[in-house]
């Protein structure tokens, strides 16, 4: 287990074990397949010099495992991500020891070679064990462990039989051997760090990325998604209702006394009180319901509730427990909610119109004294046009001088003229 960690084949990292595994997807059918092609070569070399025991069971059993390894990996191609990093451990430490298993069975069959056939065509078995060995291990660069056993399951024997040959220029070519073995192994660690220090990278860029994402979206105090985010699944909701019909409801909650709290105790306070109150309403909301904190002491829940009672009943819970005293780090504050409620039954209203309504309805919950719950009603939105265009008629009067402001003197409640 020591030895799998210290060459690269660590369990308690899931992203590296990950893209060991697809590396192995993409580079291992290669692999079998070159290993298919001097197998293949081999038998037609040494078909008429070997006996049938070589020239037949060796071959076939080669070609199933290859067939079988090639089909796996082919497959796995479309599982890596859903795999997990356990299973990505076992696999790859099996990929691991069927390698230097074959590595070492090649080694073995080319010195057995070396009993038969002509001097070259010996010659051509070990070059071509030899060179698919080292083309297997670079493909299994990314698994060090892997690679490395490879190359030494095939030189071991290798080495061992040319210091015991009797032609000396082969055992000349011993340390010219090993020092190319060693110098191979070299690179195989070389380019696997480099692999490592890769997905690393990207991991930690994934990493940063998602926190990006997710300051993009939620409100950094409380956890809650933002406006933006709020638009988006509130859009989705829309969608949905109109694909399957069916009635929400958008709640728009203020707090109403948030100010006192932030001028009495300060803004810590008021911080831990908006963090206190969007987990007591992430607790009331259902699964499928939608909290948002859009800014300052106001709150948005999207209701998926199939009328106006059901709605009614989440807001009169939600100000039941604005109503009870909460208790900060500083001591115990009274606050209180409103809450402006707009029912949608038609899908293809826009959702900041929505979000609008339902703000009118909590104006005029507000304006008729706080600590209550408003529908939104053709009413209330006439209304407010009415005040804002009176507004915007004032301030018109006033810009261009057109008021006359007369001072009218009231004796016993009449005026005198």
């Amino acid at each position: 287990m020591a030895l799998f960690a210290l060459l690269g084949l660590r369990s308690d990292d899931s992203s590296l074990l990950r893209e060991q595994y697809r590396s192995l997807t993409r580079l291992l059918p290669s692999m079998y397949v070159g290993i298919f092609a001097v197998t293949v070569t081999l038998v037609i070399v040494f078909y008429q010099s070997v006996p049938a025991w070589i020239a037949f069971p060796v071959p076939s059993f080669l070609t199933f495992v290859v067939v079988f390894r090639t089909w796996y990996w082919l497959n796995a191609r479309q599982r890596v991500d859903a795999l997990s990093a356990p299973t990505h451990h076992k696999e790859i430490r099996a990929a691991t020891l069927l390698g230097a298993g074959l590595a070492f069975g090649f080694a073995v069959v080319g010195l057995e070679l070396m009993n038969y056939g002509t001097a070259t065509e010996q010659a051509l078995a070990l070059v071509l064990i030899w060179a698919v060995a080292v083309v297997s291990a670079f493909c299994l660069h990314a698994v060090p462990v892997a690679a490395v056993g490879v190359v030494i399951a095939a030189s071991l024997p290798l080495s061992a039989a040319f210091l015991v040959s009797a032609n000396p220029i082969i055992v000349q070519l011993v340390p010219v051997f090993v020092m190319m073995t060693v110098l191979i192994v070299f690179v195989l660690l070389e380019l696997y760090r480099g692999f490592a220090k890769l997905v690393h990278s990207n991991e930690t860029a994934s990493r940063s990325e998602s926190r990006a994402l997710h300051a993009a979206h939620h409100d950094p105090l409380t956890g809650l998604p933002n406006r933006a985010l709020l638009a988006t699944r509130l859009e989705a909701m829309l969608a949905r209702k109109r694909a399957a019909g069916g009635k929400f409801a958008v709640h728009c909650i203020d707090l109403d006394r948030f100010k006192e709290v932030n001028e009495a105790f300060g803004h810590e306070a008021g911080d831990e009180l908006l963090r206190l109150v969007a987990r007591q309403f992430a607790e009331a909301c259902g699964p499928s319901d939608i909290l948002a904190r859009i800014g300052g002491d106001e709150f948005v829940l999207v209701q998926d509730a199939s009328d106006a009672a059901e709605a009614e009943r989440l807001a009169t819970h939600l100000v039941g427990l604005m109503a009870a005293p909460m208790t900060l780090d500083s001591g115990r504050v009274f606050v209180g909610c409103s809450i402006g409620i707009f029912l949608v039954e038609d899908p293809g209203l826009d959702p900041l119109e929505c979000v609008r309504r339902a703000d009118l309805a909590l104006y005029q919950a507000k304006s008729d004294g706080r600590r209550r719950l408003m529908f939104f009603n053709t009413t209330i939105d006439e209304m407010h046009r009415t005040r804002q265009q009176l507004r915007d008629e004032l301030r018109d009067a006033l810009l261009h001088e057109e008021l006359d402001v007369v001072y009218q003197i009231q004796i016993r409640g009449t005026s005198a003229c």
